[in-house]
This record gives C-alpha cells, structure tokens and sequence, in this order.
C-alpha cells in the first residue's frame, strides 16, 4: 500500500481516542483510566478565568452556557428538565467521576467537593428531597434550578474529559444552567420545608466562583464590609432591607457596639427574621 494509506503520526493518538472511547460506549472495554495532567491542572485551580465568569447569577449562567454548547451537542434548557432526570444524569455522573478531583476538592476545603460519598448516598438524600416538594409544590422549581446548578459542575468538575468523551458517544444529554436570578426557597412552612431548602441552596452556588463580584467593585453599599473604626460609619450598611433584629444581624460599625450576644446569625432558611435556628 501507498504510504498515505496509513495513518500519520500525528493522526494516531486522536484515533486511539476515538477507538477507546467507540469500546468504553460498547461496554467492550470499562477500564478507568486515570485522569490526564490537564484535567488535574484543572481541578487544582481554584479561580476560574475571566471568561469563565459573570457580573451576576444570569450573566455568568449564559456565559457559562455559551461554553457548554460549544463542547456538548447533546445539551437541553433546564426547564426542559424533570428534577429526578436530572437526579438520573446526576447518578451517571457519579458512576462515571474521578476520585482523584475529589480527592483535590476535599483537601482543598474546595466548595466543588461533593457532599455524601456514594451514589447510595445522593439518592437517598433525594429521594428525601422529593417528598418534601411533593409536599409542598413551590419547591419544585427551586429544586429544579439548583439540581441544574449542580449537574453542570459535576459534568465539568467531577468528570476526566475522557469519561465526558465516552458519555457523548453514548448520546447523554447535559443539562443547561438556568439563565435567571436564584428562586427564593420556601415561605416559613415548617420543619420539612425549611430542611428540603437547606439542601436546595446548599447545591445553589456557582455564583460563589463564577461571579465577578461587579457591584462589590464598584462600591456598591452592602458588598463589602466598612471600616469600623471610622466614625462617619454607623450600620446596618445597607439600611437592613430585611428587617433583622440584632441578635440575627450585627454589622461591625453598628451603633451602640456589638454585644456578645448579638449577631451570633445560625442556620437560616428564608428572609424572615424568624426563619433562623439560631446558634446556642
């Protein structure tokens, strides 16, 4: 045969890419293989690039989403979405992820680290979940959101690209993050209501990494805290929008001072100053 019958050299480990991913998609060959340097570099970087972020919750979700249809052909708006198919990707996800990210992300006190060990374990946290929005059905879109939050990071954070490469292959379909403000969760119903939003937001945070922080920057009051010790400082900051009282809020240039037991804060679930267990 003619030399330009065979393959070049460059072309070869693109195809045994192409061959691994065709036997892992067939079942023919289920080796896990270890992550690539790359994928580790990124794991291990903590701060995303500027273009990976956004002035707030709905511009960093199109931005993000821009960059996910140019990866996935396979990808569907949120809303298009059930909350258990998505726990459905989401379990395929975790069958499919590299120890060693969350190996990085939990040594690293890093917020990408996942939160129960084991599918098991996940499932059972929501099937949990599924009966208090059952329950009380003005949780479902809340859920929904936040499951689409947090599918997308696994898809990008807990995943070799290699294992996302097999999954394509499989024709699995990514869900879309959704490009609107945080939903508030839950309206003061009670001890089941309040615990179903704990889980909710507790998954509800990209904007933590992927945010530019713009009105921080520019000054805007309530995004950064004042000095205390200027006397032309006197808080709430902000004016307190939401009315706490001060053993829930506290700020550091309040008049008269802080006492010890005042803005102590604990685990809240709304708005309301009295949907809030607060810390003994």
């Amino acid at each position: 045969p003619a030399a330009a019958d065979y393959p070049s050299q460059g072309q070869i480990p693109a195809m045994a890419m192409l061959l691994k991913a065709l036997l892992l998609s067939l079942g023919i060959w289920e080796a896990q293989t270890a992550p690539s340097a790359a994928d580790l570099q990124r794991a291990s970087t903590k701060k995303p690039r500027t273009e990976y972020r956004g002035s707030d919750q709905t511009q960093l979700s199109k931005v993000l989403n821009r960059h996910l249809l140019r990866t996935e052909r396979q990808a569907r708006p949120c809303h298009d979405w059930s909350p258990r198919e998505l726990q459905d990707f989401m379990a395929t996800v975790l069958d499919q992820r590299s120890d060693e990210f969350q190996e990085i992300y939990f040594d690293r006190k890093d917020r990408r680290k996942l939160l129960a060990k084991t599918t098991h374990e996940h499932r059972k946290h929501w099937d949990s979940l599924n009966k208090a929005v059952e329950n009380h059905p003005h949780l479902l879109e809340p859920q929904r959101e936040s499951h689409c939050r947090q599918a997308v990071m696994w898809w990008t954070h807990h995943l070799a690209e290699e294992r996302r490469t097999v999954l394509r292959a499989r024709n699995v379909t990514v869900p879309m993050l959704p490009e609107s403000p945080k939903l508030k969760c839950g309206h003061g119903k009670g001890e089941e209501e309040a615990r179903a939003c704990v889980g909710i937001n507790e998954a509800n945070s990209c904007d933590w990494c992927h945010s530019t922080q713009a009105d921080h920057d520019a000054g805007k009051p309530g995004t950064s805290p004042p000095n205390a010790l200027d006397p032309k400082f006197n808080g709430p900051d902000d004016g307190n929008p939401k009315g706490w009282d001060r053993k829930r809020r506290c700020d550091q240039d309040q008049h008269p001072r802080c006492g010890l037991c005042e803005g102590i804060g604990g685990k809240a679930w709304s708005d309301l100053n009295e949907d809030i267990d607060m810390t003994p």
